[in-house]
């Protein structure tokens, strides 16, 4: 199962409802996919069996996609980059093209979005100008290539928390060390050492987060107790920035949107930035390099939501924005967030 940081863009639209005991669950989870059964227990009053059950219940109608780790990038001295494409492929060639794209090494995303101006959003890492370079000759050498725009990452504010309109303060009920609350992943370093074992303990916790010590020390080689260590230190290290999980955003009745903004007076980009993590709706924001330097991601109800955070953010900032669109996104064909190649591992050298 593919998980990470993000959202996930289901082929098929069927909504569900949802009591508030499973928004509760749903809530906890994206602020920390880790969170035990007891804490579980606290917030929602229900024995760990019926929550066992529920739990269940989640995955097996695929409104929890995955239970993912939220890994800073930059502290393990890789670049973000988004790459955003317009062809002139036919329909056939599109879903070839993204095929194609599955096999490049340290691809985190793929996106389709409904635009006239772009076919595709693509997210890679990428150590070095030389990876750049290799990247863009790759994806240029397919053919039919009309655009390319790349955004280089500076900083991202991810908000793992109340998007589900459920009000929940996961301080009261556990240690927050272990959660992932409101995060910015800044280009700034951190000196934190890690290693080949560090790197294979990543890699599992972005495919499952709610992996016990146990089960991530066999296939690691190590003891429960060197795991409990090691993953406290990336912590701490922010190397891993906290546990959320992937859902359905279709099934619990939201469409995601993606909001591209040009800012020309990026003295007040700050601000422009809280006042957006404030909104309810927003899950969380990419601040890039370059002329389109922020990109906000929604989870809209009704089509007048979007209307009203467009009216409200060119009343607080429309002196600043020289430029902005809104894009509903259609599909997410790929989504790793922590690629195996950060291991120097192939698909055969993993455990199952």
């Amino acid at each position: 199962m593919e998980s990470g940081w993000g959202i996930y863009l289901p082929k098929k639209n069927k909504e569900l409802n949802l009591d508030k005991k499973d928004l509760l669950i749903l809530e906890t989870l994206l602020e920390n996919s880790r969170a035990t059964l007891t804490t579980l227990n606290k917030i929602t009053k229900l024995s760990k069996v019926a929550l066992i059950n529920r739990l269940k219940k989640l995955e097996k109608e695929k409104i929890i996609q995955g239970y993912s780790t939220i890994v800073n990038i930059h502290n393990l001295d890789y670049e973000m980059i988004t790459l955003m494409i317009k062809t002139k492929m036919t329909l056939t060639e599109k879903e070839e093209f993204i095929d194609y794209l599955k096999q490049i090494p340290f691809i985190n995303q793929i996106v389709t979005p409904y635009s006239s101006d772009w076919d595709f959003m693509l997210r890679v890492y990428a150590k070095n100008k030389k990876d750049i370079d290799e990247l863009i000759t790759k994806i240029t050498k397919y053919g039919k290539i009309l655009n390319l725009e790349l955004l280089y990452l500076d900083e991202w504010f991810w908000k793992g928390r109340n998007n589900l309109f459920i009000t929940l303060d996961l301080n009261k009920y556990q240690k927050k060390e272990d959660s992932s609350f409101y995060k910015t992943f800044q280009k700034k370093k951190i000196k934190t050492k890690y290693d080949q074992k560090d790197l294979e303990i990543l890699y599992y916790l972005s495919n499952n987060a709610r992996i016990s010590y146990i089960e991530l020390g066999k296939k690691v080689n190590l003891s429960p107790d060197t795991i409990s260590y090691r993953l406290k230190k990336l912590i701490q290290g922010n190397i891993i920035g906290g546990f959320s999980i992937m859902i359905d955003t279709y099934m619990l009745g939201f469409t995601p949107y993606l909001l591209n903004l040009q800012i020309y007076k990026r003295t007040n980009t700050s601000k422009i930035i809280n006042f957006l993590l404030n909104s309810t709706k927003t899950t969380g924001i990419m601040h890039f390099k370059g002329s389109w330097n922020l990109q906000v991601y929604f989870l809209i109800k009704k089509p007048s939501e979007l209307k009203e955070i467009e009216e409200a953010l060119l009343k607080e900032f429309g002196e600043d924005i020289n430029n902005y669109n809104f894009i509903q996104l259609k599909e997410q064909p790929y989504f790793e967030y922590f690629p195996r190649e950060f291991t120097n591992k192939s698909n055969k050298d993993y455990k199952k």
